[in-house]
């Protein structure tokens, strides 16, 4: 994403303008990669692909310890400022947002064979591409080399949510809120591979929930298998594509001549 940009035009209240340089990022396709393992977590995963929905996990059970830690408090900063530790811990709190969930899209080509392996269980699960309909609630995330340390951001917030409440003027107020919320979309830069998007979503609890694929502004596409996909595990998606109104199954297959997949579909 133009970040320096995008965060201009924030920084200038030009809110509108900021969210079309945001969505300039979005592809029109973004693919998610499912993990099947023959477990009774299989049944939920294709319940929720037969009902259209998409799973949201809440950030400790993903496979990033460092989920909404991207920024951090600097905490010597905030000392020298004043601030006392339980001070300083009720800010990082902002940045914390537990109670909100994650699904991870990715733009990768369907045949980014790593992906295949992290994230289907070396091929036995599945991949479900969506058509990006509307992209107000996706997200690029940012990969940066370093957390981020902020003080005066929350220096700076405070002044602006005073004015927002003394003056009604609320533009520099909702700067720092879409940029507390940032914390929400940035990674290590090691992840930079995955090229992922991203949703978040208010939970109702502390594991997760669904939520339907068009209330995300997307549309689902098409259903791949994997090439070790079991028949069995084929024959269930081939059964929810179909009554999905995708026609018959993907599969894919090693390519006959170079490192990439191949996709046809299931007889």
């Amino acid at each position: 994403m133009k970040i320096d940009e995008y965060l201009q035009l924030l920084f200038d209240g030009k809110m509108g303008a900021a969210k079309a340089v945001r969505f300039s990022t979005i592809p029109d396709k973004l693919i998610k990669f499912i993990w099947l393992d023959d477990s009774d977590s299989d049944d939920k995963k294709f319940l929720s692909l037969k009902r259209n929905e998409i799973w949201f996990a809440q950030k400790d059970l993903l496979n990033d310890p460092y989920e909404y830690k991207g920024m951090l408090l600097d905490r010597n900063k905030m000392h020298n400022a004043g601030y006392s530790n339980d001070i300083i811990d009720y800010y990082q709190q902002l940045f914390d947002f537990s109670d909100y969930g994650i699904t991870c899209l990715s733009a990768n080509s369907i045949d980014y064979l790593p992906m295949w392996a992290y994230y289907t269980n070396n091929h036995k699960g599945f991949c479900v591409e969506y058509n990006v309909i509307k992209k107000d609630c996706i997200h690029e995330v940012l990969y940066e080399p370093e957390r981020i340390k902020v003080a005066s951001l929350i220096f700076q917030s405070r002044e602006a949510i005073k004015k927002a409440i003394t003056s009604g003027h609320r533009e520099q107020a909702e700067f720092y809120s879409t940029i507390f919320l940032q914390n929400l979309f940035i990674k290590a830069k090691l992840w930079e591979h995955e090229k992922e998007y991203r949703i978040v979503y208010p939970l109702d609890n502390s594991i997760g929930m669904n939520v339907s694929v068009g209330d995300l502004g997307l549309r689902t596409s098409r259903i791949i298998a994997g090439i070790n996909c079991s028949e069995n595990n084929i024959i269930k998606l081939n059964d929810i594509s179909d009554k999905l109104g995708l026609g018959s199954v993907y599969m894919s297959r090693i390519h006959p001549e170079k490192y990439t997949l191949d996709y046809i579909r299931w007889h």
